[in-house]
């Protein structure tokens, strides 16, 4: 996979993920969301992130643990 696939591959995860936790990625600095998207391409097993996803389509408080950014993909603050 290209370098610039896979950095789109995860852009998308990033953002499917940050949908279904109801995280806002809008309010992370540029260096945090770089920090994230780094993060995120370190992910051996993305087909993983696919599957959850699939699997929580109606949304989810979190991540799995799964996730190298779990603690970002919280969810809104209560």
């Amino acid at each position: 996979m290209s370098d610039s696939l896979k950095t789109q591959t995860h852009v998308r995860l990033m953002s499917r993920m940050a949908r279904t936790t109801g995280t806002d990625l809008d309010a992370l600095s540029d260096s945090e969301w770089a920090g994230a998207l780094t993060r995120c391409c370190t992910c051996s097993n993305p087909g993983a992130c696919e599957d959850w996803l699939e699997d929580h389509i109606d949304g989810a408080d979190h991540a799995p643990s799964f996730c190298a950014n779990k603690a970002l993909m919280t969810g809104p603050a209560a």
